[in-house]
């Protein structure tokens, strides 16, 4: 009875491990389905407020600061939902090569920053690119190899939320765009359909 009391215990220590290794995320201090009040008493009063008529709110930061740097912060909202996913967007001067060709230097560097970051934090992403052989910065040369290889992306699977890491390059309005994405994973059904029409297609 003794050793079947011990072996009760053991496996009850064992399988409790994941359970309670499985922490909840917070974006910036904050729960997945928090309030708009309980974000603006956090971050503040946004910036710019904004609907898609239907069942999002959009709250709008700029110069949020992210892994050392300043960044517009995005956070959505869905009826019922409450904070369902957050973007960070970064923006950059445009520097031009010859030909009036942006710099992609600036922009790839960051990319390759911010991702040794996310690793230390959360380990190697799901998924990655032909960037994840690279540490810390580049030449403005490799740079311009590396830009025939747009979009850039790789993504993390942490506890009950995603995160996605993007790069890429509007030929339209030459102009690099870098996304910092964090999606609630229990939310994903309902956020899918919004996601895709507001970062670019990631």
């Amino acid at each position: 009875m003794k050793k079947l009391l011990i072996l009760f215990f053991i496996a009850f220590f064992v399988i409790s491990i994941p359970l309670f290794s499985q922490q909840e995320f917070l974006f910036r201090g904050l729960p997945w389905g928090a309030t708009p009040e309980q974000v603006k008493a956090k971050e503040g009063e946004p910036g710019k407020r904004s609907t898609d008529g239907v069942k999002s709110e959009f709250f709008s930061y700029q110069g949020k600061p992210v892994a050392g740097r300043a960044a517009n912060l995005t956070m959505r909202f869905i009826t019922d939902k409450g904070l369902t996913d957050a973007a960070y967007s970064f923006s950059f001067q445009k520097k031009y090569l010859m030909a009036n060709e942006p710099n992609p230097t600036e922009p790839i560097n960051i990319y390759v920053e911010l991702k040794e970051k996310l690793i230390s934090l959360y380990g190697q992403p799901k998924q990655t690119d032909s960037l994840s052989k690279i540490t810390g910065g580049i030449s403005t040369l490799m740079a311009q190899q590396y830009r025939n290889n747009l979009p850039y992306l790789a993504w993390w699977e942490v506890n009950d939320t995603r995160i996605y890491l993007s790069l890429n390059f509007s030929e339209y309005d030459q102009f690099y765009a870098l996304y910092l994405n964090y999606i609630s994973k229990p939310l994903w059904n309902t956020v899918a359909g919004y996601y895709s029409d507001s970062t670019d297609g990631l």
